[in-house]
């Protein structure tokens, strides 16, 4: 495959980029994201940022065997 197919390729895939994102936009803090590889009880969690406050809302739905 040559640079032109994976150009024409790339251009006519269903993902479209929407916005640059400005670096002094994004946050480092190592606690940004929600903690991960935990047990949650099931039901509706929100985390916020200590740095910059963004609130993410995530769910555990019961888990049955």
């Amino acid at each position: 495959m040559n640079k032109e197919e994976i150009k024409n390729r790339i251009k006519n895939m269903p993902l479209k980029k929407i916005r640059d994102i400005n670096l002094k936009e994004v946050c480092n803090d190592p606690q940004h994201n929600p903690p991960m590889y935990r047990c949650f009880e099931p039901g509706e969690y929100e985390w916020t940022c200590p740095t910059c406050g963004e609130k993410q809302r995530f769910t555990i739905y019961p888990f049955f065997l």
